[in-house]
C-alpha cells in the first residue's frame, strides 16, 4: 500500500491596516432651535461637501451639495461656509469637553470642627 503526502502551502493573511485618515468633517452651527450642519465627506477620488438643516420638529432638508478634487480643500471649503454663516447669526457649539475645576471653597487650612457629644 502505497500513501501519498500533499504538501499544503499556508500563507499568511494580508492585513491591510485601518486608515488614519478621518472619512468626514463637520461643522455644526445653531440659531432660533435650528441646527445647521456643514459636512465634508471623503470619496474615492475627491471629496464632496453638503449642508443639512435640521428644525426643531426634527424635519431635515439637504442642499448645497458640491464636489471637490481632495477632502483638504472640502475641508476648507465648509470652514469658509462656517464663517459666512457665523456673519449671518448662526452660532458655532462650544465643545463640552474636558475637566473644569470646581473653585475653591476655601484658601486657608479649615478649623477643628466642633466634637458632636
Amino acid at each position: 500500500m502505497k500513501t501519498e503526502t500533499a504538501q499544503i502551502e499556508t500563507t499568511t493573511p494580508t492585513v491591510v491596516p485601518p486608515s488614519k485618515e478621518p472619512k468626514t468633517a463637520t461643522i455644526t452651527l445653531t440659531a432660533n432651535g435650528v441646527t445647521l450642519t456643514l459636512r465634508a465627506h471623503r470619496l474615492r477620488e475627491g471629496a464632496e461637501t453638503f449642508v443639512t438643516t435640521t428644525d426643531a420638529n426634527k424635519k431635515t432638508e439637504r442642499g448645497m451639495t458640491e464636489n471637490h478634487p481632495s477632502f483638504e480643500v472640502a475641508k476648507a471649503h465648509i470652514a469658509a461656509s462656517a464663517e459666512k454663516a457665523t456673519k449671518l447669526g448662526w452660532v458655532r457649539k462650544e465643545a463640552g469637553r474636558g475637566f473644569v475645576a470646581k473653585p475653591d471653597a476655601f484658601s486657608e487650612l479649615p478649623k477643628v470642627p466642633k466634637a458632636k457629644k
